[in-house]
């Protein structure tokens, strides 16, 4: 389980932006890849809203793809990937 801030740089004095929700499940003995599904609360620019992530993540990879499979408020029917890293 995850239940983070966001921030506009990855900083700690950086500006907060919203949180990040979601469930993180380890679904193989045999692969460095958890399942990913997660919610971020999002205010960017006055914009506001949910975006809904899912995927695999390959944590042993240093910039993952994950998709973004919908969101709400100002980001209604938002499509798209995201890039992550730990």
């Amino acid at each position: 389980v995850l239940d983070d801030i966001l921030t506009a740089r990855p900083s700690r004095n950086s500006t907060v932006v919203g949180s990040a929700r979601g469930t993180l499940v380890w679904d193989s003995l045999n692969s460095n890849a958890t399942s990913f599904l997660q919610t971020m609360t999002v205010e960017i620019k006055g914009r506001r809203g949910i975006i809904s992530l899912l995927g695999q993540n390959h944590f042993p990879e240093k910039v993952r793809e994950i998709a973004i499979v919908g969101g709400t408020g100002e980001f209604s029917l938002v499509q798209g990937t995201a890039k992550i890293s730990t």
